[in-house]
């Protein structure tokens, strides 16, 4: 099993950057505390969630699809990942990088066989994202987490 991950990295990236692009356009007073890219490598999903200093006018009480402080719809490899309920135990999967790199894991690792490799790009790209336009505390908390799993990220924005 295979997957380019390059290509993973562009469209959360492109995802990342359009959310924050639309939470700024529509909540310009509004100031993130915490922003946190959710994955959940099994499911093929990436959520922006937030803390804000105003979390009911960029909420609105309206429930996500995984926690009720997701903002916008996410992204969904469904059509691009393989199906991994399909792999077998001994089958390893391989994540193409930007650099061309591959890295290989095993399913032997159950879930940990996406839910790391995805862990370390999600840090990735949300420690190179441009936050700049982005109203945001003097303290902001950049975060990852990984949905079904312990992986947990979370540092002090040093823009």
């Amino acid at each position: 099993m295979n997957i380019d991950f390059a290509k993973t990295k562009y469209e959360v990236r492109e995802y990342l950057q359009k959310t924050l692009a639309r939470l700024s356009a529509k909540h310009p007073t509004v100031r993130v505390k915490k922003l946190i890219l959710w994955g959940y490598g099994f499911g093929k999903i990436v959520h922006v969630r937030l803390e804000t200093s105003d979390d009911k006018a960029v909420f609105g009480g309206k429930p996500g699809e995984y926690d009720d402080d997701e903002f916008g719809r996410g992204v969904s490899f469904q059509e691009t990942w393989p199906d991994f309920y399909a792999a077998g135990e001994d089958e390893s999967l391989e994540l193409a990088l930007e650099d061309g790199s591959i890295v290989t894991t095993s399913w032997r690792e159950g879930n940990d066989a996406i839910d790391k490799p995805f862990f370390n790009l999600l840090k990735e790209i949300l420690r190179e994202a441009d936050l700049t336009g982005l109203n945001k505390t003097k303290r902001l908390q950049l975060s990852v987490e990984m949905g079904s799993s312990p992986l947990e990220e979370t540092w002090i924005y040093r823009g």
